[in-house]
């Protein structure tokens, strides 16, 4: 016989199909038969009510940005796991340790059960690469120096004395003495999470 259970007896030697509709702990019964008599067998099914974690929106992050604490999961009390987490009970994420790329981290809850269950968040880990702002330049008193920049990165802004303007990429030595001066070209990349 099966407590709780639909249906909530057998006959059969290996009865499939039982059918639980609350969680809990239930009796099994098993009754054996013959002609010396008849015995019984009590033991105790467990079954879970195991809901599927919510997690936050999967999201892009710099390599170089520091460790970061994971959005709230719901239900608390989860494990994380998968590359980068170095904290697996508050979710935290270092995205150096992970490496660049998509990288796919899992919050389970009900590890210590039968039926754990997780869901997963993925996590751009942006890296950019082989940026430079190119070579020295040189330029005359009286004319305008067009800055320019590597062609793999569009839309950044030149900064620096002697810097016109960081939309034209321009360098008007006007005013300045002889000398060298130091002008910095900066990049951000389309995610917006990213700069150099």
């Amino acid at each position: 016989t099966f407590d709780s259970g639909s249906p909530s007896s057998a006959s059969s030697e290996k009865p499939g199909n039982i059918v639980y509709n609350t969680a809990g702990t239930f009796d099994i019964i098993t009754v054996i038969r013959n002609q010396c008599g008849s015995d019984s067998i009590n033991r105790e099914i467990t079954i879970y009510d195991n809901i599927k974690p919510t997690l936050g929106k999967g999201f892009d992050i710099c390599i170089s940005a520091p460790p970061i604490q994971l959005p709230a999961a719901s239900p608390t009390g989860g494990l994380w796991s998968g590359p980068g987490i170095t904290d697996v009970n508050l979710g935290v994420f270092n995205p150096a340790l992970a490496g660049s790329g998509k990288q796919t981290v899992r919050y389970t809850i009900n590890q210590s059960t039968a039926c754990p269950t997780f869901e997963e968040m993925e996590i751009n880990v942006i890296e950019i690469l082989g940026f430079n702002a190119g070579p020295n330049q040189e330029v005359c008193k009286g004319t305008i120096l067009k800055l320019e920049n590597d062609p793999n990165f569009p839309g950044g802004n030149w900064t620096g004395i002697g810097v016109s303007s960081s939309v034209l990429n321009s360098f008007d030595p006007y005013g300045l003495a002889p000398g060298t001066y130091p002008v910095t070209y900066t990049y951000k990349d389309p995610s917006g999470q990213c700069s150099m």
